[in-house]
Parts: structure tokens; C-alpha cells; sequence
């Protein structure tokens, strides 16, 4: 939380663009407690130019401050639920304020400059996305050896010609066949297997941009689905589609829409263990709450709100042999219905990840005409804003594969 608030980013978390610190904010000071080695040089005249005046104190030191503050000070003390037991037991009950701070809910409420950066940073990465699985299709087609290892590391490579690129946001689940079926894998060298056209391939992966956070799904096969892993895929399809459409009031907690992207899927029995959806912070943790959707109740969900980033994945997992997963960052925005939800306000999701998804894995008499249009609809979206950008980059190989992954159904 202090990231937002001060604005302030690091490196001491694999993936994640934070660094170990706490901060007190009193009526007089703001309190950084950090190692001061990890300061750039002109942090106080960073703070003399932005007129702002931080305390720098040692990391070790938290402690002993919190308690003189509890000495010192009449009033409630408001620490943040997630806090340690040990902080948390610094501060007497009858002083203790313990609930989300405004900090943690205006983080994920996105100002101007930070939608700008999220959808500027989902184009660069879609074309990232585009160039991995076309050339990955290619390869598994002229029957180049590709494995999971690889396959993440070619993807790695293309993201980081991209501008503002500063690393993964996760490890990348590349994960063919059974190893798809692990919702969390993570492909090492005693795990490592072939991506090829007999088995479905799942691809999970993100990346951190100076101007925002990706993460993004995409399930293949390159070459003959069986006739359930089109079922369960079209299914899959479908919750996502319908999700990703939904009108709900605002402010509903996330967890009343989980139902609507696993429907189709239980309606023949199918259904998945993770969550629908959480909330991704701009260049800083790629899951980031407080709000999300899934079935798990999240109690300091303060309900969904305009300019809020949450994920819309829903999956299908068959135990030890493939697994499937669609996944779009997607942004909430105002909607236009006829009652207005008795003016409390009408919210939907629009959907900001560019990347096709495959169509070949379609049944098509399983979607509805909305449906179709919906999904048509997202592909001419994603050939009109990554076509002229490969274009301009000369990429007609890229080009060529995005045009047959876009046509309509």
C-alpha cells in the first residue's frame, strides 16, 4: 500500500516491483521505515522538488516507533488487517482500528495516467503474445523441437524488445498436456515436456511495464481436439464471454458474479478450483486485491467500482490430461441500463488484454448468436488496434497468422 501512496517502487520480490519497508502516516509526518541504502541518491532532492517531506528511518526501528506513537497519542491507531500479529499486538484494543485502510481501495480504483498505461502496456504485450504463438505454431508445424522451458523463454525474449518492459510479472505456466492440468504449474527441467500438436497447450504468463501490469491465458491445440476438449473449451469460452458482458450495480461484491462465468460448465456437470477473477496492480503485484471474484467470500471486498482491473479466467482442469484456461485483464466501466439499478449505478467489464482466441477449438452451435457476436466482435477489436502496429514493424508473418486467428465464426 505504501507503493501507491508514495508512489515508490523496488526490486527485493522476484516479479514484483516492491521492496520490504512499513509507513506510519500521523497528522505531522510520514514515517518510512526502510533500509536507506536502498535509496537512490536524490530521493530528498526528489522529495524537495514533488514538496514532499518523508521521515527515513531504519527498517529495525518499527517497532519502537509504534509504540512511543501508542504512548504518545490519544485516538484510534487504524492498521490494516494484513498487518503482523506482532504489530497488530502493539497496539491495545481500545486504541485499535483494524480494517481495510482508504490506501488499499484507492490503489485499486486507477486514476487517468494509470488506465492509460494499462491499455497501452496490454497492446505492446499482445503483440508480444501474438509473435510467441505464431511462431510457436509454426515451429510445432515444420516439426522443430519446442518444450515448455523453451517455449517460455522464446516468449520472455519478444516481451523484452518491448518498450517500458521490466520483467515477468510471474513465472510463465507453459504447460502442455497433463502438466496443464496443474492449475499453479510451473515448468522445471524434471517436468519439462514437448509442446506439440497431439496434446492441448496452456500458456499463462504477464509482464511488468513501467506503465502497467499484464496477465494473460490462452489455450491452443495445433492439431485434432477430441470431441470433449472442444465441449469443455467452447464451455470455458462461453462463462468468459458471458462474464466479461455482464451489467451489474456498482459496488456488488465480486463474489455475486462467480456463477455466471461457471454456468455453462455446470450445467454438464464441469466445473473449476480457483478463483474467476482478482485484482492486478499497475507495475506492482500482478494479484492484488482487495476486491475479486471467485467463490471464496473476501471480506474486505469494498464492492466493484469504475476504473477497477480485475481478471476474467475461468478454466477446466481433466485431472492428468490437459487443462484449459481463458484469461483477459479487463476494466470496469459505466454501463447503459434501462432502470439504472434504482440509480445506484450500472457497471460492466471492457475488456483491455489483446490477444485472439482460438477458434479452431470452437463448437459453434454451443454459442449463442450474442455470444458470437460478442466474440466477434473482441477479434476485430484486436486486428483493428495490433494489425497496423505489426504493419508498421514489417511483421507480415505475425500479420498473416493474427488475420486467420481473427475471422469471424
Amino acid at each position: 500500500m505504501k507503493l501507491r501512496f508514495l508512489n515508490l517502487r523496488g526490486s527485493d520480490i522476484d516479479f514484483n516491483p516492491v521492496f520490504f519497508s512499513y509507513l506510519i502516516i500521523t497528522y505531522d509526518d510520514l514515517l518510512l521505515f526502510v533500509d536507506s541504502q536502498k535509496l537512490p541518491g536524490d530521493f530528498s532532492q526528489h522529495q524537495s522538488e514533488n514538496n514532499v517531506n518523508i521521515t527515513i528511518l531504519p527498517y529495525i526501528d518499527i517497532g519502537q516507533e509504534l509504540c512511543q506513537i501508542v504512548s504518545n497519542k490519544n485516538g484510534k491507531i487504524w492498521i490494516s488487517p494484513s498487518s503482523s500479529y506482532y504489530l497488530t499486538a502493539l497496539v491495545p484494543k481500545s486504541k485499535r482500528l483494524q480494517r481495510i485502510t482508504p490506501i488499499a481501495e484507492s490503489k485499486a480504483i486507477k486514476n487517468n495516467v494509470e488506465i492509460e498505461g494499462f491499455i497501452n502496456s496490454h497492446i505492446r504485450d499482445g503483440v508480444a503474445l501474438c509473435q510467441y504463438f505464431a511462431w510457436l505454431e509454426n515451429a510445432i508445424q515444420t516439426g522443430e523441437k519446442v518444450d515448455e522451458l523453451s517455449g517460455a523463454d522464446k516468449l520472455e525474449s519478444l516481451r523484452c524488445t518491448k518498450e517500458f518492459y521490466m520483467g515477468l510479472s510471474f513465472n510463465t505456466i507453459s504447460s502442455s498436456g497433463p502438466n496443464g492440468s496443474v492449475i499453479h504449474y510451473r515448468p522445471t527441467k524434471e517436468t519439462n515436456r514437448l509442446i506439440n500438436d497431439k496434446e492441448i497447450y496452456l500458456c499463462d504468463s504477464g509482464a511488468q511495464y513501467l506503465d502497467g501490469t499484464t496477465d494473460v491465458t490462452r489455450t491452443f491445440h495445433f492439431g485434432n481436439p477430441t470431441d470433449f476438449q472442444k465441449e469443455a473449451y467452447t464451455r470455458v469460452l462461453k462463462g468468459q464471454l458471458t462474464m466479461g458482458s455482464t451489467i451489474f450495480p456498482a459496488k456488488v461484491k465480486g463474489q455475486v458474479l462467480d456463477t455466471i462465468a461457471r454456468k455453462a460448465l455446470w450445467d454438464i456437470g464441469l466445473d473449476y478450483g480457483h478463483g474467476t477473477g482478482h485484482g492486478v496492480g499497475h507495475f506492482l503485484n500482478v494479484h492484488e486485491g482487495p476486491m475479486g471474484v471467485g467463490i471464496r467470500v473476501m471480506p474486505d471486498d469494498p464492492g466493484l467500482q469504475e476504473n477497477m482491473f480485475i481478471s476474467n479466467e475461468p478454466g477446466f482442469y481433466q485431472d492428468g490430461e490437459f487443462g484449459i484456461r481463458i484469461e483477459d485483464i479487463v476494466q470496469i466501466v459505466p454501463a447503459q441500463s434501462k432502470y439504472n439499478f434504482a440509480n445506484r449505478g450500472a457497471l460492466t467489464f471492457k475488456t483491455i488484454t489483446m490477444c485472439p482466441k482460438q477458434t479452431k477449438m470452437i463448437v459453434r452451435d454451443l454459442l449463442t448468436a450474442l455470444e458470437i457476436d460478442l466474440l466477434n466482435g473482441y477479434h476485430q477489436l484486436v486486428w483493428n488496434t495490433l494489425s497496423p502496429i505489426l504493419a508498421q514493424e514489417g511483421d507480415s508473418f505475425t500479420l498473416s497468422w493474427l488475420k486467420k486467428e481473427t475471422q469471424p465464426i
